[in-house]
């Protein structure tokens, strides 16, 4: 039995060996394919990114065909400068190969080249979400929760692989802008009673989402919302715990990650532990999540139910 693994193992490293050493660079395969003419356009518009593809190894670029960059330009308002395109198409590029045989109903979320802090403060490069949709086809996920199919797939290029897409990856927005686009509508309500939205106050849109590798719980309940005034704190400083106890940082938790028993640091200082029960529900101390894994520019949100603070960190009450 060991040695038929072994000979079919050995079959397909060096079918995809022959493969490779068949295949054309990067940048010789993309003109090959009419319906990328404007993706190669763009490579010759923007030296730098030209530069990159002609060294990349392990890599899977995400090719959005002619027709995906009409309908990107068509609704963009504003236009993109020719530096929101480039910063487009590195988030296209993907560290690792990724085969349309390596998409699961398992959702794995990969480090993209896009590391321009302009754009992103996601250290080791913007995440890319890969999955399959409901009728087990390949489905990637980026920014503002957009779906992207793939229409040509598994084209090989000298180092890796070239998926062609059928609209353009959005890079995931600022924190403020993602909960406003997601219709988070409970947490909005409270943020706003917080005070947190306002000018003299700047925890939330500009402090807490600029912190890279960062981890929001946010509580998106109507209950949620109306306890939030019976809340009782000391000082704004002890208002500005209670939303940080929501924040962890340093550290990037994509649903997949969150393990039971698993202990986190917070902003605030004190610990927030993980939960699975036994039907796969995941709690943040005794708050369920919700929905997971909106892409932010500098991290990951996820919703839960309630508040995930234990209440004698600030004597509050919350009943």
């Amino acid at each position: 039995m060991f040695s038929r693994v072994f000979i079919f193992s050995a079959v397909c490293f060096l079918g995809f060996f022959a493969v490779q050493c068949s295949a054309k660079f990067l940048l010789e395969t993309i003109p090959t394919f009419p319906e990328l003419t404007q993706l190669q356009s763009y490579v010759e518009q923007l030296p730098q990114l030209s530069a990159e593809l002609s060294k990349v190894d392990n890599y899977t670029l995400l090719a959005p065909t002619n027709e995906a960059f009409d309908s990107w330009l068509g609704e963009a308002n504003p236009q993109p400068t020719l530096d929101d395109i480039e910063a487009t198409l590195y988030y296209h590029l993907l560290h690792g190969i990724y085969p349309v045989a390596s998409f699961t109903s398992l959702p794995k979320f990969t480090a993209s080249f896009l590391t321009n802090s302009s754009y992103t403060n996601v250290t080791a490069g913007q995440t890319a979400q890969l999955s399959q949709d409901s009728r087990n086809f390949p489905l990637i996920r980026s920014g503002n929760g957009t779906n992207t199919s793939i229409t040509s797939s598994d084209v090989v290029a000298t180092g890796g692989l070239i998926q062609i897409v059928s609209s353009v990856l959005q890079i995931p927005k600022r924190e403020p802008i993602v909960v406003r686009d997601a219709k988070l509508s409970f947490f909005v309500g409270l943020l706003t009673e917080g005070g947190f939205l306002s000018t003299e106050r700047d925890e939330f849109t500009t402090q807490l989402t600029n912190i890279p590798d960062t981890v929001y719980f946010a509580p998106n309940t109507e209950q949620a919302l109306s306890q939030f005034s019976n809340i009782t704190v000391a000082s704004t400083d002890q208002l500005s715990d209670l939303l940080k106890y929501h924040v962890v940082s340093g550290r990037l938790l994509y649903s997949t990650d969150l393990k039971d028993g698993m202990n986190l640091t917070t902003l605030q200082g004190a610990n927030l532990t993980i939960r699975v029960g036994d039907d796969g529900s995941k709690f943040v101390n005794g708050a369920k999540i919700l929905e997971t894994d909106f892409l932010v520019a500098n991290g990951v949100l996820h919703t839960i139910d309630g508040y995930a603070l234990p209440h004698y960190v600030w004597r509050i009450n919350v009943d």
